[in-house]
């Protein structure tokens, strides 16, 4: 049958306060209790961006209550909605075992004005339960869950729930620090839960938590997706209210499979304006991915909104085989103006791939491999045996970057890679407006790709034409990954030294005959210069005559001297 209901129509205006002097029993059958029945309460008709108007009158007060919990909701099939919930020394909120819960248009943590905290020790706790909904995608579905000692949220042990459209750490105007010390926390072999999320109306703001905007840790949190969300600004996403870190993996065991972001139209996460990192993935973690996120901007993706410590820390012991970015259409993260490096990849991590991203305008190096010790630009090795971050890999050396026509929508790129043996590298190109301080570039616009292999002595030259948009006075870089097979990438190396992008060459008509066209006694002529090494037929203005002149030669056969 339908579920009991608890309505109010307590007499007086104004605020009604409920305080326990015990513990409440548990919910053991389905239920509704809707603190919006109360006469003058109204829940939140507002847009995110402009805050919450919510009108609570109904607050139930754990104060007095020492050692307990306010609602324990052991029957699942629940609803609690349009009340304060306040000052529980244990869970504002428990829900252990059964599913299908529902909490929306709640102050989880705040009094009803939205501004005051009388945090609980934990916002929510979710435990062995699964399908529940915290928020919502309609605008009355907003909680705000603040100001409390441990997490807003916190998940062990539970699966396939959903968090959206909630301020965490905010208060109810979405502007202000009231954090919690984690905003969500997922641990304890949680998986296949969704924070936030592409749908319009999915994206919570996470943001003042003392420690963290989200943490995994603990044991098989798997699957989890982080989406659409605001970590570290305010409700407009042009305002730092940050955490320390922005989000937080570590701890994790066996394989994560965590994505942060996606390569999808509303998956990407505002990652900004923390006060440590913007991601960190530290121990025992492997193969999570981050795609498709603006960390370090704004909203726009334009302007600065800095993280104060690297855009994303690859940091202890075991870390291996997450992948930054990713070669699909809309993988690529935005990693720019943070105060560290954009990716930090410490010594003992290895088999990162990094791949498709812009990186750019941020105070260390667009990608630091780190050997022990040692951070900051890493020389190439002759051999690549070193050791460190994502094995120190080398990055490519370039040695000639042209546009090949007036108009400038081919470039054509030489270069070469020294790394180790027998080995496929995916080599990608990327330009900026401007050289990075260590000489050696970020990325701040992906251009393309070319797979090479290496020889028996660990040596590829290599060449590709790329068709781009003009780009004469900006410069070119490079960065190397190792291609494990197909559709798989492990290490990816720093980025290349910078090189000058050149405007097209202009070359004399290749009438050296002088008979009025481009015809094989020109071939002849030019023939001869490339066995004496004469450069004085140079079709490429590399002040030599080799290949790329015959096939400059090539494009004018037997056309008319002009």
């Amino acid at each position: 049958g339908a579920p009991d209901r608890i309505e109010f129509d307590i007499p007086g205006a104004g605020v009604h306060t409920i305080a326990p002097l015990s513990f409440l029993p548990a919910i053991t059958d389905p239920v509704v209790i809707d603190g919006y029945s109360e006469p003058g309460a109204a829940p939140n008709t507002n847009p995110i961006t402009d805050g919450s108007n919510a009108t609570i009158h109904i607050e139930l007060n754990g104060s007095g209550a020492l050692g307990s919990s306010g609602l324990v909701i052991t029957s699942g099939s629940s609803t609690v909605r349009g009340l304060a919930i306040t000052g529980w020394t244990s869970y504002g909120l428990y829900l252990q075992g059964q599913s299908g819960n529902l909490i929306e248009g709640n102050f989880i943590g705040l009094h009803p004005d939205g501004e005051t905290p009388s945090g609980n020790f934990t916002g929510i706790r979710i435990e062995n339960s699964s399908a529940n909904l915290v928020g919502g995608l309609m605008l009355e579905a907003r909680n705000v869950i603040s100001a409390h000692i441990s997490a807003g949220v916190e998940f062990t042990s539970a699966f396939d729930n959903l968090v959206q459209g909630n301020f965490i750490g905010t208060d109810s105007q979405g502007t202000h620090d009231l954090g919690n010390n984690i905003g969500i926390s997922l641990s304890s072999s949680s998986s296949n839960n969704l924070i936030g999320g592409a749908a319009l109306g999915s994206r919570n703001i996470i943001s003042n938590n003392h420690f963290a905007g989200v943490v995994l840790s603990n044991s098989f949190v798997t699957n989890n997706r982080i989406q659409g969300n605001f970590i570290g600004t305010d409700v407009t996403g042009s305002v730092a209210l940050g955490n320390f870190d922005g989000v937080y993996i570590d701890q994790i065991g066996g394989i994560g499979n965590n994505l942060i972001g996606g390569s999808n139209t509303g998956e990407a996460n505002l990652i900004s304006g923390n006060a440590g990192n913007g991601i960190f993935l530290g121990r025992s973690i492997s193969e999570d991915i981050v795609q498709g996120n603006f960390i370090g901007t704004d909203a726009t993706g334009a302007g600065p909104l800095p993280n104060l410590g690297q855009g994303i820390l690859i940091n202890g012991l075991d870390g291996f085989d997450h992948t930054i970015g990713g070669v699909d259409p809309g993988a690529g993260n935005t990693i720019a103006y943070n105060a560290g490096a954009g990716v930090f990849v410490n010594f003992f991590n290895t088999g990162h791939s990094i791949l498709g991203n812009s990186i750019f305008s941020n105070e260390g190096l667009g990608i630091d491999l780190s050997e022990v010790g040692n951070p900051g630009q890493t020389p190439n090795d002759a051999d690549d045996s070193d050791t460190g971050g994502n094995d120190l890999q080398n990055y490519p050396i370039l040695s000639s970057a042209q546009t090949t026509d007036s108009i400038g929508i081919e470039t054509l790129i030489q270069g070469s890679l020294q790394s180790a043996p027998d080995t496929s590298f995916r080599i990608e190109f990327f330009d900026s407006s401007q050289c990075d301080p260590s000489d050696h570039g970020e990325g701040e616009q992906y251009l393309g790709s070319l797979d090479v292999t290496t020889s028996a002595t660990g040596t590829a030259d290599f060449e590709s034409t790329l068709s781009t948009p003009s780009l004469v006075g900006n410069f070119l870089t490079a960065t190397a990954t190792v291609i494990e097979g197909p559709g798989a990438f492990g290490d990816t190396s720093e980025f290349s030294p910078c090189f000058p992008i050149s405007p097209p060459c202009d070359s004399p008509f290749p009438d050296f005959a002088v008979n009025g066209r481009a015809d094989a006694a020109d071939l002849l002529l030019l023939l001869m210069s490339s066995r004496t090494s004469d450069p004085s037929r140079d079709l490429t203005c590399d002040e030599q005559v080799h290949a790329d002149d015959f096939f400059q030669f090539a494009l004018s056969w037997y056309r008319a001297t002009p």
